[in-house]
């Protein structure tokens, strides 16, 4: 089995180069499941119907959150088990994971919120994340976790504290894609971050000189999402057998549109 993660997909920008690239990415890299993390979709931030709709057009079969899950307001979109927030919120609003039945198999995908410098307030995402882990592997035959976190320490001890538990911990959030895909001694892939998806000239996503103006002059200008090619999509392909990963392969494609 061969699962594509799509790592955080940044605007309308991100959305409309899924659009006309993941369906060819799903073929090349063999994916049986795609899992997207949506969270970033919207302009501004969070994710709106017209977004989830267009990322599963795209090919998305589940689409993963984080921090800006709820930024739009619109609770009502994550009555749909297929689109999640992170699962260790205070909320009673959606879902924290989900258990993907693909016929000939079954996956278990949870998203959860890091609690190290996050700006939304969480359960304690290490022992949730546990325990949920271990209830869907009575469910499914592979289980994977978005940890969608700031701190690498605090993502690469989630790797460890599920090891064996989890088929993959997937870091999310940074934007940053790191270099540290690996599969863990008890068969887990990890990997701290598997980047975003947008414009490649770009901060994170966003246009330079509104984030440079901050940095250098304490400005406050609203940040805008960048739209200029060329466009990278981050993420990762895990393959596994029998709930355990054998490989991890990081994606770093780049495209003119």
């Amino acid at each position: 089995m061969r699962i594509l993660f799509i790592a955080d997909v940044v605007g309308r920008c991100g959305v409309e180069l899924l659009k006309s690239r993941l369906p060819s990415l799903k073929r090349k890299y063999g994916a049986d499941l795609t899992v997207v993390n949506g969270e970033n979709s919207a302009p501004g931030n969070g994710i709106t119907e017209y977004e989830a709709n267009a990322l599963f057009a795209a090919g998305a079969d589940v689409i993963s959150g984080g921090n800006h899950s709820f930024d739009r307001g619109d609770r009502e979109l994550f009555e749909n088990p297929y689109i999640l927030r992170p699962l260790n919120w205070n909320t009673d609003s959606g879902h924290g994971s989900v258990v993907y039945d693909a016929v000939k198999f079954k996956v278990g995908i949870i998203s959860v919120s890091g609690a190290v410098n996050m700006m939304a307030k969480c359960e304690n995402p290490f022992i949730l994340a546990k325990n949920e882990a271990l209830r869907l592997k009575s469910e499914a035959d592979t289980v994977i976790v978005d940890f969608h976190a700031e701190a690498s320490s605090e993502k690469r001890a989630m790797g460890f504290w599920l090891d064996g538990i989890a088929t993959a911990v997937i870091g999310t959030h940074t934007h940053c894609q790191t270099n540290d895909a690996e599969i863990l001694e008890n068969g887990t892939a990890f990997i701290s971050d598997a980047g975003f998806c947008g414009s490649l000239k770009s901060v994170l996503g966003v246009r330079p000189n509104e984030v440079l103006d901050r940095f250098a002059n304490g400005g406050k200008q609203k940040l805008v999402q960048e739209d200029i090619p060329p466009y990278l999509i981050n993420g990762v392909v895990i393959e596994c057998e029998k709930g355990k990963a054998v490989k991890i392969e990081v994606i770093r494609e780049i495209f003119d549109r």
